[in-house]
């Protein structure tokens, strides 16, 4: 069966200071749906290790003392449910869904951060 690819630009996931951060896409298939912690500063599709990252790693270079992405609640395992606790559970999973809620305000703010103190710039402005 025949098939075709097109180039699509990455969407667009924050912009301030004039410095843009694009989603990455696993396997750089569109379909995969954007990487929820890689993005890059190019939107043209390139990434390199300058200017793609894993916003944990910014996160803590940011917020070493407190990472934000790191005050989620407990995993939801059995390990961490040991007495099967359905009333534990469901409040430990109403957790997660705020936090989710909340995630990509959390991005914004390390990203903001991160550009104004100067660790991400835009990439046609290192090359000036």
């Amino acid at each position: 069966m025949p098939w075709s690819s097109e180039w699509i630009a990455p969407e667009l996931f924050f912009k301030h200071g004039g410095v843009c951060v694009y989603h990455t896409y696993k396997h750089d298939e569109f379909s995969y749906g954007p990487s929820g912690v890689w993005f890059t500063l190019h939107d043209d599709g390139s990434y390199d290790s300058l200017t793609s990252f894993d916003i944990r790693s910014l996160d803590k270079e940011v917020f070493p003392d407190e990472p934000l992405l790191e005050g989620h609640p407990p995993y939801l395992t059995k390990s961490n449910f040991p007495d099967e606790s359905a009333a534990a559970y469901e409040e430990a999973r109403d957790g997660w869904v705020k936090w989710h809620e909340n995630e990509d305000g959390l991005k914004n703010r390390i990203l903001r951060e991160a550009i104004d103190r100067g660790l991400l710039r835009s990439p046609s402005a290192e090359a000036a």
